[in-house]
């Protein structure tokens, strides 16, 4: 493994307990029913928690922009440092939705400025990014071969401002 890894200092799909989820997630004293989420709050993504969560609990969690494993602070870099002027508008335009060869980010609220795009997987990886000029009112994103179905967050950064969207990739 490697420090973007979930298991930095392991092997990401060991699973000895065979929950599905890799050992060094599982948390709560020896109770293999429990995980290791960072928990992104709407509203407030500089102030990632890190949760350990009942599995039944995790889908709904991810749902809402949590990721599984140690916090990482994706949304907010420079760690909790949070901008008090920092806001997060959920829903940038994302289609089709569920993407099977590519996808389209409709940038239209973020033509004023230079931003960047990223796709981040239910690990809370980032497996992709691109930098926008300002000016871009859609970007089309080829799937690539390396990416495994599932589920995605689309992740749009321009200056203080977030806008996340979920997307399912089915190659």
């Amino acid at each position: 493994g490697d420090a973007c890894d979930v298991c930095p200092e392991d092997a990401d799909h060991a699973d000895t307990d065979g929950n599905g989820f890799p050992d060094c997630i599982d948390c709560g004293n020896g109770n293999s029913n429990k995980i290791l989420i960072c928990h992104v709050p709407p509203g407030n993504p500089c102030n990632e928690q890190e949760l350990c969560i009942s599995e039944n609990a995790a889908q709904a969690h991810l749902d809402n922009g949590s990721y599984i494993g140690a916090c990482r602070f994706l949304y907010c870099p420079e760690g909790r440092s949070a901008k008090v002027t920092e806001t997060v508008k959920q829903n940038v335009p994302v289609y089709p939705n569920p993407a099977t060869s590519r996808f389209h980010v409709n940038l239209e609220d973020f033509m004023g400025a230079a931003s960047q795009v990223s796709l981040v997987d239910y690990l809370g990886k980032v497996v992709w990014t691109r930098d926008v000029v300002a000016g871009t009112p859609d970007l089309t994103v080829g799937i690539q071969d390396n990416l495994m179905n599932g589920l995605y967050m689309v992740v749009v950064k321009q200056g203080n401002n977030i806008s996340t969207q979920k997307l399912m990739i089915l190659k």
